[in-house]
């Protein structure tokens, strides 16, 4: 029996747009469209019959809402970490659905596997998990340690690594950590002991600077209580008041550096506290004393800041400064004297060891180049001299002297041989030209 068909006609979910080819078995079809867009091409006899309603989709539907009765499961249920969103296209005949973390991710699972327990987050419990069995006090956690944690490390580093920029100042002197803060739980113990910092602007300080760190001599300060409690402080005792630099120069004002520097020139300290800044005493007072302080300075910076563009030439090489002279800078006038003229600097006798009494000197341009590290020392007629030395002593330019001796000159010849004078030519003087 023939069916009639026409465009447009509705079958189920299907609806009719063009008749198709015929089936290889010699039957005809027609092309349909399914309420969920997809194109169908199927018999006439089995649509009209009503064995075919859709494109497929309606077979899936019906099997995921019998899985979805099987499970129970509906849109917004809460299984351990997940809440279920909406169901989405089976695997392998098994219910899948889309689910949202905690932790924020969404993700594809099994609908069984989260019924029965087997999957309870997008993975992250999984981490979670781990991060907490290899948790032992959370200070180190993310990116960056805490306050509290910065501040037993650096101790420790201080005082226990003989590499450590500051180890001088602190282990190389006796100071030292109690055994509780040490070892595995050191730092669990340490914060037992002193408990977080108060504020950011809080440091660890040692209430004696020079005894251990430990739980009864330590404590948390702010910072401008910190720096009034250094070794290398100095103090100014004015008007019945003992204070610091740093605690003068804010009560007056002044910068604490100004206040060093006069107090390094020889001023008094009533003068020091009550002379306003940038006078003209302070600019006319520069030489030789405040010259010397300024050195004083530029070696402890070479020597301990490694953020010094010359740390790499001295501190970062081993050269220090003598602890005498680190704490004192009267010490170091004492031992070194003042500068003999403006053109002398000064100069380590011994380039591979520290500022330190016995190894520095005061030297002139001329002397302190003949003492680098890198100069090219000749040995001639019984002495021994720098090239530099050597060139201005036999009337050659250094340049000279030394390309002879890249080109393999011996050092008896390179410093024997006079200079070649260049001869120019005589104006007005006619060269005979040459014959063809």
């Amino acid at each position: 029996m023939r069916h009639a068909v026409v465009p447009n006609q509705p079958f189920g979910k299907l609806t009719a747009v063009r008749p198709a080819d015929p089936s290889p078995s010699g039957h005809r079809q027609w092309e349909f469209v399914c309420e969920c867009g997809n194109p169908k091409t199927a018999r006439v006899a089995h649509v009209v019959a009503g064995r075919i309603v859709s494109c497929g989709c309606h077979h899936a539907l019906r099997t995921r809402e019998t899985n979805r009765e099987r499970t129970g499961i509906r849109p917004g249920a809460v299984y351990a970490r997940l809440t279920a969103v909406r169901e989405v296209a089976p695997v392998d005949g098994q219910s899948v659905w889309l689910w949202d973390c905690e932790c924020g991710a969404r993700v594809e699972v099994g609908a069984q596997k989260v019924k029965t327990g087997h999957a309870k987050s997008c993975g992250c419990l999984r981490r979670d998990a781990s991060r907490a069995r290899r948790l032992r006090h959370g200070h180190t956690s993310g990116h960056d340690a805490t306050k509290e944690y910065r501040a037993w490390s650096g101790m420790k580093r201080r005082c226990l690594d003989p590499t450590n920029h500051a180890y001088a100042d602190y282990g190389g002197r006796g100071i030292t950590v109690c055994d509780r803060w040490q070892g595995a739980d050191g730092f669990a113990h340490f914060l037992a002991d002193l408990g977080p910092a108060p504020t950011p602007n809080h440091t660890l300080e040692r209430v004696d600077n020079d005894g251990p760190y430990s739980p009864e001599n330590c404590v948390w300060l702010p910072q401008a209580k910190q720096t009034s409690n250094r070794r290398n402080n100095v103090r100014i005792e004015y008007a019945g008041r003992t204070l610091t630099a740093a605690e003068w120069a804010r009560e007056t004002g002044l910068k604490e550096t100004t206040i060093r520097g006069r107090l390094a020139i020889g001023w008094e300290p009533a003068r020091t506290l009550t002379t306003p800044m940038s006078t003209r005493a302070d600019r006319v007072e520069q030489p030789p004393r405040r010259r010397l302080y300024r050195i004083y300075c530029g070696i402890k910076t070479r020597c301990g800041n490694p953020k010094a563009a010359s740390f790499a030439r001295y501190g970062a090489r081993g050269i220090t400064v003598c602890e005498r002279w680190r704490e004192s800078f009267e010490a170091f006038v004492a031992d070194v004297g003042l500068p003999p003229s403006p053109a002398h600097s000064l100069d380590r006798v011994d380039n591979d060891r520290g500022y330190e009494p016995g190894n520095v000197r005061w030297a002139t341009r001329t002397e302190q180049s003949n003492n680098q590290r890198n100069n090219v020392n000749l040995t001639h007629g019984g002495r021994t001299m720098s090239l530099t030395a050597w060139a201005r002593e036999v009337g050659l330019s250094r340049i000279a002297l030394a390309g002879r001796l890249a080109r393999g000159w011996a050092v008896d010849r390179a410093l024997t041989t006079p200079a070649v004078a260049k001869t120019k030519p005589t104006a007005g003087v006619v060269v005979p030209a040459v014959g063809r």
